[in-house]
């Protein structure tokens, strides 16, 4: 199992990578318009401390859910885990270093957003869709052919 989780945050550390590029082609070398948002999903206002909390706390719930309910011998559950894992520590490092999180890609109709933000959804709705394929099997539960 340790091996599963490591693989989860070298996953993780690499699309958080990709996420602080992003953020860093986005401000300083194409200079687009960003916001640094304070907040959490959704610009919801918390102070720093616990957005800081709020962040460790989800990681570790993540990974907490994948251990106990996906068979992370799946490569698709380990997948989606670290999309979720690796979004989360992309806004994490803004917060530590920043004090809130940029965010650069704006679709009219939406809030602006990042692509740790785009990483943690398509995490989610990976979960979500294919849930009945990467969760564990419960040996209870399987009928024996007769």
């Amino acid at each position: 199992m340790k091996e599963k989780i490591a693989s989860i945050f070298a996953i993780a550390s690499l699309f958080a990578l990709i996420d602080q590029l992003s953020k860093y082609l986005a401000v300083v070398v194409f200079n687009l318009p960003f916001t640094q948002n304070p907040g959490i999903a959704f610009s919801i206002n918390l102070p720093r401390w616990y957005s800081i909390v709020f962040t460790l706390a989800l990681i570790c719930a993540i990974i907490y859910f994948a251990i106990k309910d996906l068979d992370l011998k799946n490569k698709l559950a380990l997948f989606s885990v670290a999309l979720i894992v690796g979004g989360a520590l992309g806004n994490f490092i803004d917060r530590i270093t920043k004090g809130s999180v940029t965010d650069f890609i704006s679709i009219s109709i939406w809030p602006k957003f990042n692509v740790a933000d785009a990483l943690i959804t398509a995490g989610v709705l990976m979960l979500f869709i294919f849930h009945a394929r990467i969760k564990k099997v419960n040996p209870s539960n399987v009928r024996k052919k007769s």
